[in-house]
This record gives structure tokens, sequence and C-alpha cells, in this order.
């Protein structure tokens, strides 16, 4: 699949644009220049990433068949070893830790390409006894939760500034679709992303995206409070400590 062909899938699920607003209002915080989307897809969070200030932006995902190209001002990369040690202030990785086999390696790889100072955020799917044949579908090795994302952070000598779980909400619908359907199979060509039917003008994905947008900012609020609702996903910011 040539870079110039991957298309933008108009009927994005409002789960995939919640979490993007979100992740956008925290880096917007920071005030960063340069990123490193790792797992970019089709680059839609990269342009997200222009929109708010960014001077320049990696696409790095492993199913780019070019080594580098560049598309609507982002340069694609499809490997992170072609990304310079110490070229971007700040990482991205939004669901692909539970892809990686070996997690730390890819981890402590990925940190090499920080300046000093410069900033981690990740997001990955929360709780393993969740994890169901969808987990399966979707090539994912683990689910995390915080004391297992914590120990593999605090490996990695950074210092954690935020973690909480989020989408409360999705992490009980989850649990009752596991209790009810414990041994669904996924079907081929269905995913969690590209199976919603609306655009993003609809009143289904509106009506979902403010109930998700409510649902993170209670668990944000309620985390500074030491309150720690469970959630279906789990992030954290975080800082290299400086070489």
């Amino acid at each position: 699949m040539d870079i110039k062909e991957i298309t933008t899938n108009t009927n994005r699920h409002p789960w995939e644009l919640s979490r993007a607003d979100a992740m956008l209002k925290i880096l917007k915080k920071y005030n960063k220049k340069s990123y490193a989307d790792i797992g970019a897809g089709d680059r839609y969070f990269c342009e997200q990433l222009l929109n708010i200030g960014a001077t320049i932006v990696y696409a790095v995902d492993s199913e780019y068949p070019e080594e580098r190209a560049e598309k609507n001002n982002v340069i694609c990369l499809n490997d992170i070893a072609l990304l310079e040690d110490k070229s971007v202030e700040c990482l991205v990785m939004m669901d692909v830790l539970e892809h990686i086999e070996d997690d730390k390696s890819f981890l402590n790889q990925a940190l090499k390409k920080l300046t000093d100072d410069g900033m981690l955020l990740i997001t990955v799917p929360a709780w393993q006894f969740l994890f169901s044949s969808h987990d399966t579908f979707l090539h994912h090795y683990r689910r995390y939760c915080k004391r297992r994302l914590t120990t593999l952070l605090k490996t990695a000598d950074i210092t954690i500034a935020k973690s909480h779980y989020f989408y409360t909400s999705l992490f009980f619908a989850r649990l009752l679709s596991n209790l009810i359907k414990p041994n669904k199979q996924e079907k081929v060509g269905e995913s969690e992303l590209g199976s919603w039917s609306f655009p993003p003008q609809h009143i289904a994905t509106k009506l979902v995206k403010f109930v998700l947008k409510v649902d993170y900012a209670t668990n944000s609020f309620l985390d500074k409070l030491h309150i720690h609702l469970p959630g279906l996903s789990l992030l954290a910011v975080c800082f290299k400590k400086p070489s």
C-alpha cells in the first residue's frame, strides 16, 4: 500500500476522535514543536499536531512501504530506527506497546529519539482480565494495569508526571460484553475503529463523543483527588531524564 494511497476514514469511531482530542489537550500545555507519532497509521493524529503548532512531525509505522516519504507536511518513516537520536521533543505512542512482544526493548529504543527533557505520551488498553478474542484479532500481546505500565516506564529511567485510567463507561461495557459472550470471535475486516457507520457530523457520533469527553474529564479530575476509577484505557505522560 503506497503512502500516497492511504485514505482518511471519514467515519472515525467517536472513541478515536475523543481520544485524539484528549491527548491534544494535554500536548498543548507543553508547547512542543517536534513530534514523532509511533504507529501513526493514516496520519490523522499527525495532521492534528500540525494544527496545534508543531513545526515538524514524523509519522512512524511499519506498514508504510517506503523507508521515507512526505505527505501533507508529515515525514513518514517505516522504521523507528530511521529516526535520528535526540531529534524530537515529544514521542506519541497511542495504543502501540501492546502490539510489541518485547515492549521494554522497544521503549528503550524509542526513548533514544527524544531530546533531553523530552516528553513521552502513551496510551494502552487496560486490564489483562479484559483480554479477549478482540485483542487477539488486533494482535495484542497484553493489556496493562497501572502497576505494570509504571514498572515498565521506571525501568526506562523516565519521570512519570501523570498517569490514570480513562473511559470508565467503556470499561463496564467491555466487561459486560465479555461476561455475556466470552468466546465471541471477530470477523475478518471487523475492527474497533472501522465499524462506525456515521460521519463526524452525525448526532450519534456527536453524542457518543460527548459522553466519552465527560467520561475522560471525570477520570482526569478524580485522579487529582487520588480517586482512581477503572477504565478501558490507561495513559501516562512522562519526561526523559537528562543524560
